[in-house]
């Protein structure tokens, strides 16, 4: 065993894939939790807007350290580089879609959003992309235009 081997066996633990992303969903929950502290709640027969997003923000707090702690047994590797090809599209592809969502309607834009993030990929399987587009499409009109009744246009105005 060599002097300090210890040290650096925390270290790693430290940099894990999975302390981070622990860390990171505890964050997340307790800024939640605390931008949620002065919603009402309301009564067990009657609850109000804040109950949701506590429950939303404390079962994102335990999954945040369950996966913390994993992370500490040290069953993961350390976080690799960032991979900012698909950081980039993705990101491109959500902004494309806040922009033109009013403007070119859901078909077009979620097909769009599709397109553009799976740019993100080295590999590109055009007639899958298609198929798989077709689909999301169909759910998306379905579910948020139909049966939600939400005020997006389906196609361009």
């Amino acid at each position: 065993m060599q002097v300090g081997s210890g040290q650096a066996g925390g270290r790693s633990r430290l940099l894990s894939q999975d302390f981070l992303a622990g860390l990171f969903f505890c964050t997340v929950a307790l800024v939640g939790l605390w931008a949620a502290r002065d919603y009402p709640v309301g009564t067990a027969m009657r609850i109000d807007t804040g109950v949701f997003p506590r429950l939303l923000c404390w079962t994102l707090l335990l999954l945040g350290i369950g996966i913390l702690v994993n992370g500490l047994r040290g069953s993961t590797g350390p976080v690799g580089r960032l991979a900012w090809r698909p950081f980039f599209f993705v990101l491109l592809a959500v902004i494309f879609f806040g922009i033109f969502i009013e403007k070119l309607g859901m078909v077009i834009t979620v097909a769009g959003l599709m397109v553009i993030a799976s740019f993100g990929s080295p590999e590109r399987h055009w007639r899958e992309l298609a198929l798989f587009v077709a689909l999301v499409v169909t759910a998306a009109v379905v579910i948020f235009a139909w049966g939600l009744g939400l005020p997006i246009p389906v196609w361009p105005v």
